[in-house]
């Protein structure tokens, strides 16, 4: 997979800032207030655009995507009025679960230091 180009990586910010914006003042689904950007992805076209959303609430990550691809032809809609660009791209969401695994590996390295920590294992600095 190639590196985004300028253009393409100009377009995902645009759409990532005026997303969480629509999301946070015209979204009528309180579902959807809770929503995270966490990352949009262009295609080479520029015709549709991959988003990545986690919620600051675990427990409504479940119904997170179901929500988003629901309201798809709105926020399309919304994003049209606010960008300037030859074609609004189609949106597609995916749960970003980052923020999930670097927070399992934190405490997996946690476990291992408390683990070293009891049996007396502490590699010593020289």
């Amino acid at each position: 997979m190639s590196e985004p180009s300028v253009r393409q990586r100009r377009v995902a910010d645009l759409v990532a800032r005026e997303l969480s914006v629509i999301l946070q003042q015209r979204a009528r689904d309180p579902r959807l207030h809770a929503v995270v950007i966490t990352g949009v992805r262009v295609s080479g076209d520029l015709r549709q655009a991959t988003v990545f959303v986690s919620s600051v609430t675990p427990e409504d990550r479940g119904m997170l995507v179901e929500a988003l691809v629901g309201s798809e032809p709105f926020l399309r809609r919304e994003l049209a009025e606010r960008v300037h660009l030859r074609y609004v791209p189609t949106l597609s969401f995916h749960l970003d679960e980052t923020f999930d695994r670097a927070s399992r590996i934190e405490s997996l390295l946690d476990q291992v230091a408390r683990d070293s920590e009891e049996s007396g294992d502490v590699a010593q600095a020289d």
